[in-house]
């Protein structure tokens, strides 16, 4: 057996660190020992290796690996690094010799991946058994930190990505699970870990976690047993011989014993003999002392845990293990004293876990969804039964449960929308005769077509569908407006006719139509395009796009706080982040004034540092005499009269409310920001620095952060509208914002035998749209302008419909060959690319795609200035409510044709 020893002593020159070292030594025969972090100078090494009892000692680069061994290894450097000492090691006692890598790693993740990337080259040329082990300052997973915050999953991912790279497994341990501790949290820094070659030449490896005494790290004991066949022991004389009565009757009768040989032949034999004889008389004797020396060092240990013996008895008893608190039994916290979040993070981390392996696992293409939503809710029920978690798990639970609602939006979108096996066996088995949207679960239906139909109401509320070959549900698909015809016909609840069966002829059979439906409505269907050679298309409402996203459908059903308009201040770009940081903090009450300790049972004596009065946030930021003359400062420059407030909320808002032309990043919104940051910044200047508080010195630390703003250009012109004459009295120069070069362009003539048509759309406030175009010849000359008032509807919706009815005059006048131009380049990106838009324009977009194959045509974007023709006659379209086409062009659009012919240059300021 083999026996070594690695140990991050945080310095080897204490007294209780080398009584530990020297005991360890001698109780488990260590031949190598690997010290981390000695803290003493490279010249002592020499002195703690004579002390210790070992043969030879290195020391790495950088004085942080000190190595040890005894006679009976032999060891040669063959990399020194600075985190790192890479060793060959050979011994008699085996047949070859093999690697040790002893690791003392850096604490930033940056100046680790040096190492990681050394363990990786020197794995590419090993193919011997090798072993790595000591301080490698990171975990490998999240069970192997108790405390503290939440590891670092990057840091976690880069380590055990090196030891599958390097083919390391890790060498297990017995013991305590954490070799490191700072009395506030535990973790796992300290580990063994070696190659494939090591277990087959080592079968067994033992790692043993000792008790933590003079260093926060716990020693590592590594023992290593080759096979169970023993190399022959040295004869080593032992003093006790010589006080036994027998002793020197036996030498004397041995030594006497006649032998072959002379000289110093005859004796070295008597001295072989004689050695083979005392190892016989001493057991003889003595017997088997180090069995006794174990039984001995039992017994002392039996002795040091008498304290313990107790809780064994009852553990024994009992059943249960002795462990200290905080705990978990059962799935629930038992803990003393306040409740604390990180108490419960184990049973968040049970549901994300379950979610995620069922994303992974069931949530795939085939729809094998089995235990969803019984097995999410039966987790948490029974520890809500007997405790109450804080209001921020609740929450946290809540929301793990909105986004398994989303995905449960998800696989109906799916059932209802695509045409796959998976689809067509779920309305088989479950939708047969039935709509979809009415069918009721049955008691042996399967957990995922329950939970298919919890959500189906809401995400039916936000499907709209394109006809198409007409496959949808007459009465109950929403396929025409926003909501389905059975919405105004209550007597066809339970049809299940097809809009198919209203086609005749590739058109609409608008005589059976309206034996069913009002003449309005019938009207409105006839205008709908109908397409048979394309499938249905259906659209989710709250993308723009129209295609679904889980994260709309969360965004639909999670519930939303309400928004302090404040934080909109706060987090602008000219407030400094570490304002705004404290701001947030503030707002949220998260400030430790003394009142707000005492609530947490931190017992002081609480007062201001300018008055008498207990310190509470609204004394620090306003009661308080220097906060008084401070507010009061800046509000008779600004002419803001405060009365009272009761929150730091009502505070801001005020000056918010004080101007005409505030909003975010207005300085009227960030003096009082400023104001609060460095009243509490005067605060802790007085408690702990001991400066006292200084209205003056507020006021001045405002009026420098505000003036280094404005000379690093963080405060704009547009800022200080309003308050200019503040900024004067401040001494502060307002700079103009710069300004884009303008650009100069021309309305262009079309080539010989093409049409240039302009459109432009035009919506009002008031949802009143109207539309105007005029297509020109290749000498600029007009062929027609038409003007449209076009009702209630959206800017994109007018641009398109002016286009559209731009286009039923160019097919109307025969025209082949067209370039049509807009000013509007989110439609021009619309019609060239292969996009649906939004689901109100989904007909419109059809009916265009479908004018447009009539012609050969090109599209360009010109600039508004360009487009002035379209633009004054959808402009015009305001005033009349018909449609109105000319073929002559009078008053003022006569002389923009005329510019435009003379390719007169516009010019456009940004």
């Amino acid at each position: 057996m083999i026996s070594g020893l690695i140990w991050n002593v945080r310095g080897i020159s204490g007294r209780v660190i080398q009584r530990r070292l020297k005991k360890l030594q001698l109780m488990h025969k260590i031949k190598i020992l690997a010290i981390l972090e000695p803290m003493v100078d490279i010249s002592k090494a020499e002195f703690f290796r004579r002390k210790l009892g070992f043969e030879k000692v290195i020391v790495n680069s950088s004085q942080k690996i000190w190595l040890f061994h005894s006679l009976e290894l032999h060891s040669d450097i063959i990399l020194d690094h600075p985190q790192c000492l890479h060793v060959r090691l050979t011994s008699p006692w085996l047949e070859k010799s093999f690697f040790a890598t002893f690791v003392y790693a850096k604490c930033t993740r940056s100046e680790r991946t040096f190492l990681w990337d050394c363990l990786r080259r020197l794995a590419a040329d090993i193919e011997v058994p090798w072993l790595v082990g000591g301080d490698f300052n990171i975990i490998l997973k999240r069970e192997e930190r108790l405390y503290g915050s939440a590891p670092h999953e990057g840091s976690m991912e880069d380590f055990a990505s090196v030891l599958l790279d390097c083919g390391l497994l890790d060498g297990g341990f017995e013991g305590n699970p954490f070799t490191w501790t700072n009395n506030r949290m535990f973790q796992r820094l300290d580990r063994v870990v070696y190659n494939h070659q090591w277990i087959n030449m080592f079968p067994i490896t033992r790692i043993q976690h000792l008790n933590r005494d003079g260093s926060d790290h716990c020693p590592l004991l590594i023992s290593c047993f080759i096979s169970n066949e023993k190399s022959p022991s040295s004869f080593r004389f032992q003093h006790a011989w010589v006080l036994h009565h027998d002793f020197k009757t036996s030498v004397e009768g041995n030594w006497n014993l006649p032998i072959n040989g002379s000289g110093l032949q005859a004796f070295w034999s008597k001295q072989h003999r004689l050695k083979q004889h005392l190892k016989w008389w001493n057991k003889a004797v003595f017997g088997d002392i180090f069995s006794k020396l174990k039984e001995a060092e039992k017994r002392v240990e039996k002795c040091e845990i008498l304290h313990q013996q107790e809780q064994t008895i009852i553990a024994q008893a009992t059943g249960f293990n002795h462990q200290l608190l905080p705990i978990t039994y059962l799935g629930a916290p038992l803990y003393k004293g306040h409740k604390k979040v990180i108490l419960f993070n184990d049973l968040v981390a049970k549901i994300e876990e379950r979610i995620t392996g069922w994303e992974n696992k069931i949530l795939s293409p085939g729809g094998r969804i089995t235990l969803l939503r019984s097995v999410l809710a039966s987790l948490p029920i029974y520890l809500l039964q007997v405790l109450k978690p804080p209001v921020c798990i609740l929450e946290r639970v809540n929301s793990l449960a909105e986004v398994f609602e989303a995905f449960s939006m998800k696989l109906w979108w799916r059932f209802r929308t695509i045409d796959s096996l998976w689809t067509r066996f779920m309305r088989m088995k479950y939708c047969r005769g039935q709509l979809p949207m009415q069918t009721q679960p049955k008691l042996h239906d399967s957990q995922t077509w329950k939970r298919m139909l919890t959500s189906s109401a809401t995400t039916e509320q936000h499907m709209r569908w394109r006809v198409g070959q007409g496959n949808l549900f007459f009465w109950h698909d929403c396929w025409m407006g926003d909501a389905p015809l059975i919405s105004s016909n209550q007597e066809f609840t339970s049809s299940m006719v097809q809009v198919c069966d209203f086609f005749m002829n590739n058109s609409w059979n608008v005589e059976k139509l309206k034996t069913v439906l009002q003449q309005e409505v019938v009207d409105e269907i006839a205008k709908i395009p109908i397409d048979t050679m394309s499938k249905d298309e259906a659209y989710w409402t709250p993308t723009p796009n129209g295609d679904f996203s889980t994260k709309s459908a969360w965004q639909l059903i999670r519930k939303r706080k309400v928004v302090n308009p404040v934080f909109n201040f706060i987090w602008h770009k000219t407030v400094p982040l570490t304002t705004s940081f404290f701001l947030w903090r503030l707002l949220h009450d998260w400030i430790p004034v003394e009142l707000k300790m005492k609530s947490k049972g931190l017992q002081l004596a609480s007062r201001c540092r300018c008055c008498k009065s207990e310190e509470s946030i609204m004394h620090v930021m306003w009661d308080n005499p220097v906060a008084m003359q401070v507010w009061n400062y800046f509000a008779k420059l600004f002419q803001i009269c405060i009365i009272n407030p009761c929150t730091i909320n009502q505070i801001i808002g005020a000056w918010f409310h004080s101007g005409d032309y505030c909003k975010p990043g207005h300085i009227r919104t960030l003096v009082p920001l400023f104001i609060l940051w460095f009243l509490w910044v005067e605060r802790n200047d007085a408690k702990h620095r001991n400066l006292g508080m200084y209205p003056n010195r507020v006021v001045w630390r405002v009026l420098k952060l505000i003036q280094q703003l404005s000379l690093g250009q963080q405060l704009l012109k547009w800022q200080w509208k309003g308050d200019k004459q503040i900024a004067q009295e401040w001494g502060i120069i307002l700079q103009a914002e710069s300004l884009a070069p303008p650009k100069v362009f021309s309305w262009h003539k079309p080539t010989t035998g093409e049409f240039k048509l302009n459109v432009d759309g035009s919506a009002k406030h008031s949802h009143n749209a109207a539309g105007g175009g005029i297509l020109r010849d290749h000498a600029g000359v007009m062929v027609f302008g038409f003007s449209e008032n076009l009702g209630i509807q959206n800017s994109l919706q007018a641009e398109l419909l002016a286009l559209y009815r731009g286009l039923i005059l160019c097919r109307d006048y025969n025209i082949r060959r067209l370039w049509i131009e807009m000013d509007a380049i989110s439609v021009i990106r619309l019609l060239q690319g292969n996009h649906r838009g939004p689901h109100a324009i989904r007909y419109l977009m059809v009916s265009l795609r479908q004018l447009l194959s009539h012609f050969s045509f090109r599209f360009s974007h010109i600039f508004r200035e360009g487009n002035q023709a379209a633009d004054f006659l959808a402009n015009r379209g305001h005033e009349h409510q018909n449609l109105q086409v000319f073929t002559v062009a009078q008053g003022k659009l006569r002389g923009m044709l005329r510019l435009d012919q003379t390719s007169f240059p516009y010019v456009r300021f940004k």
